[in-house]
């Protein structure tokens, strides 16, 4: 899925960031504890670094499913 985050975010103590004017792929975190509940996601590769960015319901817009 494509996916907008609603404001900047920062992973503390990376260079991980995701800016509110770009699109990025997620997936759903399936792994994670009540996901479907919480509409918990993971943004994949932020930045072309490889990491991973959880996000939950409120956090972002879907833009493509």
């Amino acid at each position: 899925m494509k996916i907008k985050p609603k404001n900047d975010y920062k992973l503390l103590g990376t260079s991980i960031q995701l800016d509110p004017n770009k699109v990025y792929d997620a997936e759903h975190a399936t792994n994670q504890p009540d996901w479907e509940k919480h509409k918990k996601i993971f943004v994949l590769d932020v930045d072309d670094c490889g990491g991973s960015f959880m996000l939950g319901d409120g956090d972002y817009q879907i833009i493509e499913d």
